[in-house]
């Protein structure tokens, strides 16, 4: 909800209120299926293995509220500043709760069991000098608080300029520290001893630069050209010596257990992208892009590694074209392709893999290996019907056409049958999907 109020020709204000929810959950069960004398596993007349019993082995629900009130007034001074002051206020309600079943001793461990609110404060002040026609300043102060822990990082700097050269040309380039929180459910995470070591985490800080460049291309086509580095530092990493980084979490879609974290890991992403767009005319349009990338971190024990997001490369493509039938009937035939560098991983220790019943790396070769490059192409068709008051459309949307297998993440499934088998398995992103659909537009 926005409300906009304006208090002189000068001077306006706006405040917004607005709520979120989100909630991970999920109930694991340990699968026994039947065998005969002989050990083979017996088929039913489905097709599908017998099932014998079913025993719980994990939950957890993690659900988080959050509730946004953003407010800032700004002001006109002459032509050629404006000034903004505001703040953004978002408050938590947070209830976790994950617990594991011990075969052993026939019971649930809790491993989170957290139920609180917590506040992050962010208040701001902006300054736009329009030094001329063509040449515009920004600059502003940054600060953040976050109640949970007391954590404040109160002098953030950003500066910006933007240049409008002769012949449709511009440059800009941009400098600012920017703070960010730690993924919520890492701070609550306590053990069998129901201490939460990582409560008192600060915030990952990074300095930003970037330099770009726009050029049109005639009157329908644009070429842009970004280069940019970011340092990043104050990244939560173990207490004890290892590769581990809290940079990396996010790559996939597993909870972590973080050991005692302390604030002491660096590292930084440097790279450039290229794009050039054709906007829509002679009933078609196109856009690609192209990156080339480098992705860096450091642990606590002293190293040098790639992250797990540093693919190096990233391509994509986007086009459409239309066909007119008639005077309000129309066909469009698109494709989308992406290709990227894979994420990185390392060399699976076998032994504590058995013993722990998950994947765990080799400490000391973190990031060494790569997965295969991702590929995926979509092609869509819809046919479109313009009436007076209302538009018709029927499309077919077909993603991945080609049913390219991407590795989406490794994981460790081992066959009790087959004890010498591998029991590392690829598990795949989505594979070709089509999607008919109808919208109509009043």
């Amino acid at each position: 909800m926005n409300y906009t109020k304006s208090l002189n020709e000068s001077t306006f204000a706006k405040i917004t209120i607005a709520t979120s929810g989100e909630r991970q959950f999920t109930k694991d069960s340990l699968l026994y299926r039947t065998a005969d004398s002989t050990g083979a596993l017996l088929i039913g007349p489905d097709g599908l293995y017998l099932l014998d019993s079913s025993v719980a082995k994990l939950g957890y629900d993690f659900r988080i509220q959050k509730y946004l009130t953003a407010f800032f007034i700004s002001k006109k001074y002459g032509a050629k500043h404006v000034v903004k002051l505001g703040y953004n206020a978002d408050f938590y309600r947070i209830n976790m709760l994950d617990s594991t079943y011990n075969d052993t001793t026939y019971n649930w461990a809790v491993r989170w069991n957290h139920k609180g609110d917590a506040l992050l404060f962010q208040p701001y002040l902006q300054w736009k000098y329009r030094i001329s026609d063509k040449l515009v300043f920004n600059a502003g102060i940054h600060s953040q608080i976050f109640s949970l822990n007391n954590s404040v990082s109160l002098f953030e700097p950003r500066a910006g300029i933007r240049w409008t050269l002769n012949k449709g040309q511009m440059l800009n380039a941009g400098v600012g520290l920017h703070s960010q929180l730690q993924p919520m459910y890492t701070y609550f995470y306590h053990g069998d001893n129901h201490i939460q070591h990582n409560i008192g985490m600060d915030f990952t800080k990074s300095l930003h630069g970037v330099i770009g460049y726009n050029k049109r291309i005639g009157s329908n086509m644009r070429f842009k050209a970004e280069t940019y580095y970011q340092r990043v530092f104050n990244i939560p990493v173990t207490v004890v010596p290892s590769s581990f980084s809290l940079v990396n979490q996010g790559s996939g879609f597993n909870r972590f257990f973080p050991d005692s974290l302390e604030n002491t890991g660096t590292g930084d992403n440097y790279g450039i992208e290229l794009t050039v767009e054709k906007f829509f005319s002679k009933k078609y349009f196109f856009m690609t892009t192209a990156a080339l990338y480098e992705s860096y971190y450091i642990g606590s024990d002293g190293v040098r590694r790639r992250t797990n997001f540093s693919g190096n490369y990233s391509f994509n493509f986007l086009g459409a074209r239309e066909f007119k039938i008639g005077s309000n009937k129309s066909i469009s035939v698109g494709i989308k392709i992406t290709a990227a560098g894979n994420k990185r991983y390392g060399p699976i220790d076998s032994t504590l893999s058995v013993q722990t019943g998950e994947i765990v790396y080799v400490d000391s070769l973190r990031n060494s290996l790569q997965l295969d490059d991702y590929f995926r192409a979509d092609f869509k068709v819809n046919y479109k019907i313009n009436q007076k008051n209302v538009t018709h459309e029927i499309g077919l949307d077909i993603v991945n056409i080609l049913n390219t297998k991407n590795v989406l993440k490794l994981t460790y499934a081992p066959d009790p049958l087959d004890p010498g088998a591998n029991a590392i398995r690829e598990e795949y992103q989505l594979g070709l999907l089509p999607i008919f659909y109808y919208k109509i537009d009043f």
